[in-house]
């Protein structure tokens, strides 16, 4: 149970980090903030923030006024991998302690 409970807040935390910054009014300044990879080429150009399913996190996207163009910029697979290998581990943890548990049940009712 512990190790489920584990692996439960390992992925939720990692999903809190992942999205937290495409809540509330300042998600379009994340998108600004990220730094030379993410920024557009103009100033002008209409930023919004997306929360993004796979790969978890924060989509941005850019669109120039002008000429309609867009920029994309996914986030990083590093928080969908984290949620991903925690809630396995908790499986094959749950899984284990569970077979464990079954077979001394057995084990106590045969001697029995």
């Amino acid at each position: 149970m512990a190790l489920l409970v584990l692996a439960a807040v390992v992925a939720l935390g990692t999903l809190v980090t992942a999205w937290a910054p495409s809540l509330g009014d300042g998600r379009s300044q994340v998108c600004r903030d990220r730094g030379v990879p993410y920024t557009p080429p103009d100033e002008n150009w209409h930023t919004e923030a997306t929360a993004s399913w796979l790969p978890l996190g924060l989509a941005c996207t850019w669109t120039d006024p002008a000429t309609g163009d867009v920029l994309r910029q996914e986030p990083s697979w590093t928080p969908t991998l984290v949620i991903g290998v925690s809630v396995c581990l908790g499986l094959v943890g749950v899984t284990a302690v569970g077979r464990s548990r079954l077979g001394r049940d057995v084990a106590a009712h045969r001697s029995n």
